[in-house]
């Protein structure tokens, strides 16, 4: 018996791995084209299927990759009259230098990017590069309560979301990690 055709009777051929494998990949695509797994007798109709298990996978999916949009910036926690008094001279609505509106940002929608600029106008406080030389400039005990209101604020939405998903990030399963999750 050759090499190959005792691979192939023993299930080790690559070329019926392959086989085997679109053969899942087809399946489950057949189960989601469908909404579902079905009942042993094959229709779903008049099963009293409120959500199937796929489905549900799916959609929790969904929701973890969008938790993000569950926290926000709490604008009350904010030193909001510091900052309108030492930077919204510069950074309004009506201004905007350096494409910056905290105004703006202080009501806008929570989101990574969202996150992301608090983080930098927190690094531009500390390190002294914001208000300018030029500007007016803060007591260091104001300075430093902006600094602070801001770095816990700002501590709390990353707790809030390392509870929600933890410290690693949300991914895609990749093939194999799939098939070894459904199969």
């Amino acid at each position: 018996m050759s090499c190959s055709a005792s691979r192939l009777l023993s299930g080790r051929s690559p070329a019926l791995h392959k086989a085997r494998r679109g053969l899942r990949f087809r399946v489950l695509l057949g189960v989601v084209a469908r909404g579902g797994l079905s009942p042993a007798g094959g229709s779903t109709r008049g099963a009293g299927f409120a959500f199937p298990r796929f489905g549900s996978f799916v959609a929790l999916f969904v929701l973890l990759s969008c938790s993000w949009l569950n926290a926000s910036l709490d604008p009350s926690r904010l030193p909001m009259d510091l900052l309108k008094k030492y930077c919204f001279e510069c950074h309004d609505d009506a201004g905007r230098k350096g494409n910056l509106s905290i105004e703006s940002l202080a009501t806008s929608q929570p989101g990574a990017d969202v996150f992301a600029r608090w983080e930098k106008i927190h690094d531009k406080l500390s390190s002294g590069e914001m208000p300018p030389p030029q500007a007016e400039q803060p007591p260091s005990a104001q300075r430093n309560r902006m600094i602070t209101e801001l770095a816990s604020e700002l501590a709390r939405l990353s707790r809030e979301r390392q509870l929600r998903e933890g410290r690693a990030p949300v991914r895609r399963l990749s093939l194999r990690e799939l098939e070894n999750a459904l199969g």
